[in-house]
């Protein structure tokens, strides 16, 4: 069965219908710039023609389309945006209209079965223009972030490269561990905090430590390593955001739960981001159980018996196996829970940076092809930089353009366990 993506003609070869356990990459296809749910991408693409369209020379409107597929950006049967009124040096938008286009288009998506529930937030470096709600999420939902974590791993890591450490700084200078291991520091050599940053370390993507058992990390690690051949170029991986939440704890001197809260989420003013988030918040769950994890390790000949039960939604735990089960909720790759205003608050802390590093940051970097220090850049990105979440988070802010987006859905959540009322759970 093929499915069509909302404003394309794209078409996705998996099922997708509400009511059934499937999930958007359980084929692994990667047809979309943003690589877990197309509705952040298609969210970004409205933003850039709302607000920017006539700010861009004709001969550099290269964002109009996907060169991947050739496909245009703008949703089906919406035209071409009128142009941005000018106000006090800044461009501003008819916010009416764009919540009413974005509500439109969260509704598209999630009727043709994307996620259950959403919330999308719109800003500029100043301030919230608005806030669109689907299915069970409310404007203070608190949803997992997956990967997004990378993105608040990576700020603190900036902020204290800031403070004096070097982006050039050897991993195993700064963790006994790998500095004491003879294999580890082998394997390890030459790895800075930049190469982690930009994925460029060659460490390999993803490998599933829980199916070790108990083994301690510097262990697993050098198992891991023994296993997994070494990558070349750019390689997104897991392991060098785990690496980087330990060298936090390292640096600091405490957990990286309150590194979290103590380096980022109160000098920030973030409100509600945190790992192990307490029950009594508003959790939007993200899946049942761990379906496409198991798969993996079913690809890998790794054995792992402690699964979560797929009938039982998963709230207020980390949806990421590696986080969950062997990390216990605490990890530099996954792990954070937050709200969407949170969210923007941490790109905005960017938009108004005036520290050279953090503008580098959303710079595509050299000899690292679509990544900044962090985030993500390229076609996904017009003119800004963003990331991404396996849950179906996504962010994306551009400071050329003064406008931001939050998207954060739940897109693993699709199951058929239904309440007596027939109302999906």
């Amino acid at each position: 069965m093929e499915h069509a993506c909302p404003g394309t003609n794209t078409r996705i070869p998996f099922p997708m219908r509400p009511g059934a356990i499937v999930y958007p990459d359980e084929e692994g296809k990667n047809l979309f710039p943003s690589y877990q749910n197309p509705f952040p991408s298609s969210t970004m693409a409205l933003l850039c023609f709302r607000m920017n369209r006539d700010r861009i020379p004709a001969d550099e409107r290269k964002s109009e389309v996907f060169p991947e597929t050739g496909e245009s950006l703008l949703p089906a049967g919406m035209v071409c945006p009128t142009p941005p009124e000018k106000v006090q040096g800044e461009y501003a938008m008819n916010q009416s209209r764009l919540e009413r286009e974005i509500r439109d288009l969260m509704q598209r998506y999630r009727e043709a079965g994307y996620f259950p529930s959403a919330v999308v937030r719109v800003f500029n470096r100043r301030e919230m223009l608005c806030t669109v709600c689907a299915g069970d999420a409310k404007e203070d939902s608190v949803f997992d972030l997956a990967s997004l974590t990378k993105i608040a791993t990576a700020t603190q890591i900036l902020r204290l490269c800031l403070q004096g450490l070097s982006l050039e700084t050897e991993i195993r200078e700064v963790l006994p561990f790998l500095r004491e291991d003879a294999e580890l520091s082998a394997r390890t050599e030459g790895i800075t905090l930049r190469r982690l940053l930009t994925h460029t370390s060659t460490l390999p993507a993803w490998y599933p430590f829980y199916a070790l058992g108990d083994m301690p990390f510097p262990e697993a690690l050098r198992t891991v390593l023994r296993r997994v051949p070494a990558s070349r170029g750019v390689e997104y991986s897991d392991l060098n955001f785990m690496l980087l939440g330990k060298l936090l704890e390292e640096i600091r001197g405490k957990p990286l739960q309150d590194c979290l809260r103590e380096d980022l989420v109160l000098p920030l003013n973030l409100g509600t981001m945190t790992y192990l988030p307490d029950r009594s918040l508003p959790l939007i769950p993200s899946s049942f159980g761990n379906p496409i994890e198991e798969r993996m390790c079913r690809e890998r000949d790794c054995v792992f018996t402690a699964f979560r039960s797929r009938s039982v939604p998963v709230v207020g735990q980390a949806n990421d196996g590696n986080c969950h089960y062997y990390f216990r909720g605490v990890a530099g790759h996954a792990g954070i829970f937050a709200d969407a205003a949170a969210c923007e608050r941490l790109c905005q802390y960017y938009m108004n940076a005036r520290e050279e590093l953090l503008l580098e940051a959303q710079r595509e970097q050299r000899d690292a092809p679509g990544r900044g220090l962090g985030f993500q850049t390229g076609t996904a990105y017009p003119r800004g930089c963003g990331h991404t979440g396996f849950t179906g988070t996504g962010l994306y802010f551009s400071r050329s353009g003064n406008v931001g987006a939050v998207s954060l859905t739940n897109r693993l959540f699709w199951g058929d366990r239904l309440t007596g009322g027939g109302k999906m759970i």
